[in-house]
């Protein structure tokens, strides 16, 4: 032996050699007879060549339906097995559908080198933004899904969004057009391994409904009054409490308020309009209704020519009083003004004489005296 160690035994018909450096070394082969005498040899000249410097790609990880690049250098040609497919040259591309062992061969003419590369392929990543939506201007949805282990979210853009980085953000949009606007959100969901995929939702946003249920309103028992403005094309209404109203589901009903106390009473109504794309608003309004005036001319009477009466009842507080005609009258704004009227005539004269607020309560005098 000559430039190299037998590894273990040599004494059997096959011998392992660990050779050094390169250079020329030789074997020599001694054979032995039964009687372990010595018989023929042979002699082996051994060209001891440099180790190759073969070298490929590290081993990589990639995402199921992803590609890479493996790269082998350090030989004159390169071929390269794996996955039941061969292929030649330096740089191959590979799309494994599991995880895959290459290995590329080179040869120098005499010694053949190889080295291995690993592809290991990870699952894909699921990326779900949701179903579509559909929501009223102001009013907040949910997108996506639940969250899944080990991923990472990213929402694009983030304007309303409660969050972007959130598997299932809160996303609330204004409208302040006359139309239906529709957004477009984007998620991309990242795994551990940095497999990502991508998956986009849709939002309708619809304007918001206008509710407006008139300015507060003074009223008197038993005078109707109207509510709330002119309709909206394709919208619906509905009023509460429906007391007093001339309809509840119209825009503008007539309310006709009784009062039977003997003081101002506040009722408060509400509206709430719907769109035809179930958006609703609501809105409020105040009726002050006050007690209905009581007028009382007092009864009718006969006085004689020139004899003074008084007529009407005593005043109520908060009330004005208005007699016509005034001919005879003391006072045409008291509550019980004296009357005084000649009659020179030969009959009888009826004089009604109303006074106000309504109702109408009418005294007859009759004159002259006989």
């Amino acid at each position: 032996m000559r430039g190299g160690t037998i590894q273990g035994s040599a004494t059997g018909r096959t011998i392992q050699v660990l050779w050094g450096a390169a250079s020329a070394g030789s074997l020599r082969v001694q054979g032995l007879s039964v009687l372990s005498c010595p018989t023929d040899s042979a002699f082996k000249a051994v060209n001891l060549r440099a180790a190759g410097t073969l070298t490929a790609s590290p081993n990589v990880s990639i995402c199921l339906g992803g590609s890479t690049t493996l790269t082998a250098s350090g030989g004159q040609t390169y071929t390269w097995t794996g996955g039941g497919q061969t292929f030649t040259g330096a740089s191959i591309t590979v799309t494994p559908t599991q995880t895959t062992t290459y290995t590329v061969q080179s040869t120098d003419g005499t010694c053949t080198y190889s080295r291995q590369v690993t592809v290991t392929v990870t699952a894909t990543a699921v990326a779900n933004a949701g179903s579509d939506l559909a929501t009223c201007s102001g009013a907040p949805v949910t997108l996506g899904t639940a969250a899944l282990t080990g991923y990472t979210y990213q929402w694009s853009p983030a304007t309303g969004l409660s969050s972007a980085t959130a598997a299932q953000p809160t996303l609330t949009l204004s409208n302040t057009t006359g139309a239906a606007q529709t957004f477009t959100y984007t998620l991309r969901a990242t795994t551990a391994n940095g497999c990502f995929a991508t998956s986009t939702v849709q939002v309708v946003v619809n304007p918001v409904a206008v509710a407006d249920a008139g300015p507060s309103r003074t009223t008197c028992s038993g005078v109707p009054v109207t509510l709330g403005t002119a309709a909206l094309a394709s919208s619906s209404y509905q009023w509460s409490p429906a007391t007093g109203l001339s309809s509840a589901t119209v825009a503008q009903p007539v309310l006709t308020p009784t009062n039977t106390t003997g003081a101002p009473q506040t009722l408060s109504y509400l509206v709430t309009v719907t769109t035809a794309n179930g958006c609703t608003a609501t809105s409020t309004v105040q009726v002050t209704v006050n007690p209905a005036a009581v007028a009382d001319a007092g009864s009718d009477r006969a006085v004689c020519s020139a004899e003074t009466t008084t007529l009407g009842t005593a005043p109520v507080a908060g009330t004005t009083y208005a007699w016509s005609p005034a001919a005879g009258l003391s006072s045409t704004t008291a509550a019980q003004p004296t009357f005084n009227l000649p009659n020179t005539g030969s009959a009888p004269r009826c004089t009604p004489i109303p006074s106000r607020p309504p109702p109408l309560r009418a005294a007859r005098l009759l004159a002259p005296c006989g």
